[in-house]
């Protein structure tokens, strides 16, 4: 075996090797980015699943019921803590729609967050509140805000769980699992 011949083979070595470590880098840049966009929405459904549990806790169970139906019920201190839980939720929401606007939050995450957004959005005190106070947030969500989830029709005897319904939950809510992306 010549010398050139060594070369050529150890060349062609060399491009297989290369090859390799191409394929084998992008099946993990693959896996990363699926362990990226589920762990965000993980952690964007955890911070949702602590804003609810928190309005479900006894001492704020009441202002949140109260809040949701008309703002107009709450006086005072109880006005100021639905407007810090309702900034809550919607920073939350406004996460997840900056998330997925950047390809790290998985769609299916992303239609549960609107499905609940939307969700809420059908109760009078949380329209009220977002036509006061969308200024706080940043001019894309609050376009999205405006077009795709405030646009809808609120139904004022949607009630919450747990309380009688005087007529089924609006159509759009019982629809399949929602595909709607940031614009």
């Amino acid at each position: 075996m010549l010398l050139e011949e060594a070369y050529f083979i150890s060349g062609i070595i060399a491009a297989i090797g290369m090859v390799g470590s191409v394929l084998y880098l992008a099946t993990q840049i693959r896996q990363n980015t699926k362990s990226v966009r589920m762990s965000t929405g993980q952690a964007i459904t955890q911070d949702l699943r602590t804003l609810f549990r928190y309005s479900a806790e006894s001492d704020s169970t009441h202002v949140v019921y109260r809040g949701f139906q008309d703002t107009a019920n709450l006086e005072g201190s109880e006005k100021m803590r639905f407007y810090a839980m309702m900034h809550d939720y919607f920073f939350a929401f406004q996460n997840a729609y900056f998330q997925m606007d950047a390809g790290t939050l998985d769609g299916k995450y992303w239609s549960t967050a609107v499905n609940a957004l939307k969700h809420i959005s059908t109760f009078p005190g949380v329209r009220t509140f977002w036509h006061e106070k969308n200024f706080y947030y940043a001019d894309e969500f609050q376009t999205f805000g405006d077009k795709t989830i405030m646009k809808q029709d609120a139904d004022p005897y949607y009630h919450l769980a747990g309380t009688r319904f005087e007529r089924p939950a609006p159509k759009a809510l019982a629809r399949k699992v929602l595909k709607i992306r940031p614009e």
